[in-house]
């Protein structure tokens, strides 16, 4: 048996990193916070970074999706390059990334060809968390500042429709 193409977590996962790619625009001083895709990343030499897990996959199986970001900032002392002395561009970057998440919904595309995804007209992703507020967050923290790190990590809970539906009307 087959998946439907929006049903299948390769092409939920790349839909919404699109949509990241595409929506999360940094201000002015902050234009070198980097962004990385499933967790893949080297920290080497950035004062600023972004990265993106899905930490489950669910959506479009009567479930859903987490989708973590761990916002990233190299504290440093008065007077260095760069500085960010008490973590607020931590904070910053995580709200712009909030507002980015803030949709009603993603569409989705068929990633079978990645050098050119197909649509799926009408089929989209929806951004709600499990207290059913739509376009907000699942879970913020910030963490303390630790080995000269400032961190905040964002969690978002990710559905298709049908996922919403109840199990009488759950489509297979």
């Amino acid at each position: 048996m087959t998946t439907a193409a929006e049903r299948k977590d390769a092409n939920i996962s790349r839909s919404v990193f699109r949509h990241l790619r595409d929506a999360f625009v940094v201000p002015n001083g902050l234009e070198d916070a980097t962004s990385w895709n499933d967790a893949e990343f080297v920290a080497d030499g950035k004062d600023r970074w972004v990265a993106f897990q899905f930490i489950s996959s669910g959506a479009g199986r009567k479930g859903s999706s987490l989708l973590q970001a761990d916002v990233v900032t190299r504290v440093r002392g008065k007077g260095l390059p760069s500085a960010d002395r008490f973590g607020y561009e931590a904070k910053e970057l995580a709200e712009i990334l909030v507002d980015a998440m803030r949709v009603d919904t993603i569409p989705l595309h068929d990633w079978t060809d990645p050098a050119s995804p197909a649509p799926l007209v009408g089929r989209t992703v929806m951004v709600q968390n499990s207290a059913g507020v739509f376009r907000e967050p699942e879970d913020s923290r910030s963490w303390e500042v630790e080995n000269g790190l400032a961190r905040v990590t964002l969690t978002w809970r990710l559905r298709l429709p049908g996922d919403a539906a109840d199990k009488h009307s759950y489509r297979t």
